[in-house]
Order: structure tokens, then C-alpha cells, then sequence
């Protein structure tokens, strides 16, 4: 993207807030938590001009939360402003490509099992410990059962 450039470090030491200072009137991930509804509804309709106020209400966040999102997205370049302040999505492609990456990422080491148990709703009734003949079964030793089919049916 021209103009644009991100840059990533990982180190091994903790940091503070004092070693990378965030503006306090800007939100620092606007694609997560009550700031994200503010991102779906600028997505949802890219050409309407939006009056922070009237976002806001949409969505029902505060007004607040509302400025301080549209400021980082701003600041990114995804939102521009008209001569009446207010905001519109300058390049949807862009926000919308961050999103999945950042998104993404929560992902990442996210695991994944096999239930050997093929009904959802059994499933269900046996992790609540309820199944007539599973007395004493307990949710960890279903779940363990269930880890243990999921990494046999890998191999094969």
C-alpha cells in the first residue's frame, strides 16, 4: 500500500507504558470489543456520511468510544471527514484486509477436536454429566476421551 507502512517487533522483555505511549484519545484496536460495531457499520455502508453522534446511537456505543475510534481509524487513513465532520469510509479494501489480520491472529493457537460423540445434543447431556449410564463422568474425562479420538483419527 503507498504511503503506508507497518512495522512489528517482538521482544523478550516487558514493556510499559512509558516505553510505547498511546494516545489517550484514540483506541488501540478498533477491530475488537464495542469499537469493532463502529468498523461493521462503516463496512456496511462505505458511502454514507456519518455524523459521529448518529454512529454512535447506531451501534449503541457511547459518543465517547465513538470519537476515540474514528480518530485511530483516521489516523490509519481508512476514514476521511467532510467539511461538516463527518466520517466516511476512504478505503473499505484496506480496513477491511486489516480486519481479517488482525482477527486472524486471535486464531492462530486456537485447537481443534473430534467429539466422539456424534450427537450434539448427547454431547451436551454428557458434559452436563446427565447421560443415563454415565454416572460419574465427569465433563474432564469426556473432553479427554474426546482429545484422545481426535489425536488417534489424525494418524490415520
Amino acid at each position: 500500500m503507498p504511503g503506508r507502512i507497518l512495522v512489528t517487533a517482538r521482544g523478550g522483555g516487558k514493556s510499559t507504558d512509558d516505553d510505547f505511549p498511546f494516545p489517550k484519545d484514540r483506541i488501540a484496536n478498533p477491530f475488537a470489543g464495542k469499537a469493532s460495531r463502529i468498523v461493521r457499520a462503516l463496512l456496511a455502508e462505505p458511502r454514507r456520511w456519518w455524523g459521529v453522534t448518529e454512529l454512535a446511537e447506531r451501534v449503541e456505543v457511547s459518543a465517547g468510544m465513538s470519537v476515540k475510534t474514528l480518530r485511530t481509524l483516521e489516523a490509519d487513513l481508512y476514514v476521511r471527514r467532510d467539511r461538516r465532520r463527518r466520517v466516511r469510509v476512504a478505503d473499505g479494501e484496506s480496513l477491511l484486509r486489516r480486519w481479517a489480520a488482525v482477527s486472524g491472529l486471535a486464531f492462530r493457537d486456537a485447537g481443534r477436536f473430534t467429539s466422539p460423540v456424534p450427537d450434539p445434543d448427547e454431547l451436551a447431556i454428557r458434559l452436563a454429566g446427565n447421560a443415563p449410564g454415565h454416572a460419574g463422568t465427569t465433563d474432564v474425562d469426556i473432553l479427554l476421551d474426546a482429545m484422545a479420538f481426535s489425536i488417534r483419527g489424525r494418524g490415520s
